[in-house]
């Protein structure tokens, strides 16, 4: 049903249709505004049409009518448009002259900022940072090659750039020595910077420095929470050693013996050999977990295939015992032992002494425990203290004895404070 009102008066038929004035009131009553006079009105006109059957004015009539329909419906369209026109809101300059416009990216819109001396500071910050990574590669390469006079200049470049590699490097550099002179104060600023940037390898050469007072002063807690820091931020295998033993020995924390094999225990994963000994060793003691053996012999033999002397002192213990094997292997006891001592391991020296003894080869027996004795071992000074006094492997000596048996008794060796006051009488 049209809705709208029509224009007053009404509609008035070409008079060269010939239509009668009848023909006209009828018309004009199928355009009145009221329906029900609308339909009335045709209703009207089709039961004349149906008595005169005349097909030529049917087709006359249909096509007035339908112009007047369409006469009706511009009307009633130009009205809406005119009430739902809404003026054109005129932008000032600042808002049409805006900086930011709309880029569009798949189904989204994203805001791009067209600020001239912005992306200009980008453009040359991202330039600054792309040159001074390209100096520290440069650095790090002569680095490397162990040519540190030519690595010098670009890492330093790059470190006053703001790269905290190349801080990092350059402040190794000042603290070994390398390419030039030794200097703990520039490396502890160097380090300093770097860790600052979240520099994980700077964060461990920090804690280093502050856990031995170079360049600074010793601060043991500053250590452990640079330690801590630098594990966090991913530093492996000598870090996470580094840790251990602050949680282990309690320095700038309190003794925490989990956090200790927790921490040995991935630097050892992580193939580092001496946290590899020190784990073997706890697995043996069942410090910070339980005891067994068999880890122990496992972790052991990685590091004293790797080299590390206690672990090779310790294992040949196991082997001397038979703890984690079948039976006991002195074989494979003296094999380590000798591997140890030949590294100058005090305790594999003292281990080995005591075949040589039981062998009775005296003479290589008393050079063990001497090199022993003067690493400060107390076993090996309570040892060496009783060959001199018996005159076994050596000239008796009782002087000698007396003196031995004082540094084995002062370090609380019993028996050597026994045998000591015995002499003295």
């Amino acid at each position: 049903m049209l809705t709208g009102k029509l224009p007053k008066g009404r509609f008035d038929m070409p008079s060269e249709l010939g239509f009668s004035k009848k023909w006209d009131r009828i018309i004009n009553g199928c355009l009145r505004n009221n329906p029900d006079d609308r339909f009335e009105s045709a209703e009207k006109v089709l039961k004349v049409l149906n008595k005169r059957k005349n097909r030529k004015f049917i087709i006359v009539f249909m096509c007035c009518a339908l112009a007047g329909l369409l006469i009706i419906l511009a009307f009633i369209f130009n009205r809406k448009t005119d009430n739902n026109t809404i003026a054109p809101v005129k932008l000032k300059e600042s808002e049409s002259s805006s900086p930011i416009t709309i880029k569009k990216e798949g189904n989204s819109k994203i805001p791009v900022l067209h600020d001239v001396k912005e992306a200009s500071m980008v453009k040359s910050v991202t330039a600054e940072r792309e040159n001074a990574v390209s100096l520290f590669k440069t650095g790090k390469k002569y680095y490397l090659n162990k040519q540190y006079g030519l690595a010098l200049e670009p890492l330093k470049q790059a470190a006053n750039l703001g790269n905290s590699y190349a801080q990092n490097m350059l402040g190794i550099m000042h603290y070994k020595g390398f390419g030039i002179k030794k200097n703990y104060s520039s490396a502890f600023k160097l380090f300093t910077s770097a860790s600052e940037k979240n520099n994980a390898e700077a964060q461990e050469n920090l804690g280093r420095m502050y856990c031995y007072g170079q360049g600074t002063h010793k601060d043991l807690r500053k250590a452990f929470k640079l330690y801590s820091m630098a594990v966090n931020n991913g530093a492996r295998a000598e870090a996470q050693y580094s840790l251990a033993q602050f949680y282990y020995y309690g320095k700038g924390t309190e003794v925490n013996k989990k956090e200790a094999f927790k921490y040995f225990k991935e630097s050892a994963e992580n193939g580092y050999s001496k946290a590899q000994a020190n784990l073997g060793w706890l697995y043996y003691l069942g410090d910070g977990t339980s005891i067994d053996y068999s880890k122990s012999i496992k972790w052991l033999k990685k590091a004293a295939e790797a080299g590390v002397a206690a672990a090779q002192n310790n294992l040949g213990w196991m082997y001397k015992n038979g703890y984690g094997v079948h039976k006991p292997d002195l074989y494979k006891a003296i094999k380590w032992f000798k591997k140890a001592a030949d590294q100058g391991d005090a305790k594999a020296q003292v281990n080995l002494a005591a075949f040589y003894y039981k062998k009775k080869e005296f003479t290589m027996a008393f050079q063990l425990l001497k090199k022993a004795a003067e690493k400060g071992n107390a076993d090996g000074q309570y040892n060496l203290g009783w060959m001199y006094s018996n005159g076994v492997g050596i000239e008796k000596n009782l002087s000698k004895g007396k003196y031995w048996y004082k540094k084995a008794a002062d370090q609380g060796n019993e028996k050597a404070g026994k045998n000591l006051q015995i002499l003295k009488k």
